[in-house]
């Protein structure tokens, strides 16, 4: 087995609400970007450009220098930062993007997803974590390079993970994706393969 999954289980099992997310959401749908490189937030901006009546965007970047959290807010209209959140004027649901400018919240914010995007696919090494949203039930969308993940073309078997190379596949991806049913794929698929953890520190118990 794999003790990742493991991981995100124990990890969604002590989620907590996030009130300044809660703030920022309004009765649109929600897309979370998780670990995003340049390729990933162009792309998902020339597709947010023409869809800010339907949804909102949280944005975590994998890069989070000044320089790139600048480009980010060219990228992105009508943006404010996470750090900036508390002092948001007017409330934080007129703003149609959120840009998380610091770490460790990322896999808490995935829960607020109506569909997450998992950064990394226009790498060589692939994308990030994928597990991470899926344990919420969350479908998932990447960039082309997957491969490399049993658990990414297993999601993309199932229903639950897409792929895109290109905005226009991004809108074509997300007006065929049903959330709820996707979703619910995604998140049977990691408690199933849970479990790993509890079957290795048995084996060394019986075997050392």
């Amino acid at each position: 087995g794999d003790t990742r999954f493991d991981r995100v289980l124990e990890a969604a099992s002590q989620w907590k609400p996030f009130e300044t997310v809660e703030q920022f959401i309004s009765n649109k749908k929600i897309l979370v970007a998780g670990s995003t490189w340049k390729e990933d937030e162009e792309l998902l901006a020339q597709w947010f450009s023409n869809y800010k009546d339907d949804w909102q965007i949280i944005i975590a970047p994998h890069e989070i220098k000044r320089e790139n959290l600048e480009r980010l807010s060219n990228l992105f209209a009508g943006n404010i930062f996470f750090s900036n959140a508390d002092h948001a004027s007017p409330s934080l649901n007129t703003y149609s993007s959120m840009i998380i400018d610091n770490i460790g919240h990322l896999s808490n914010i995935y829960r607020y997803a109506t569909v997450c995007y998992v950064g990394g696919g226009f790498n060589k090494s692939g994308h990030h974590n994928v597990l991470e949203a899926a344990v919420y039930g969350k479908p998932i969308i990447t960039g082309p390079s997957f491969q490399k993940f049993k658990e990414s073309a297993d999601l993309k078997n199932l229903g639950a993970g897409f792929t895109v190379e290109t905005a226009e596949q991004l809108t074509q991806v997300l007006e065929k994706i049903n959330p709820s049913v996707a979703g619910q794929i995604a998140m049977e698929y990691v408690k199933t393969n849970g479990g790993a953890t509890k079957q290795i520190m048995q084996w060394v118990q019986e075997n050392l």
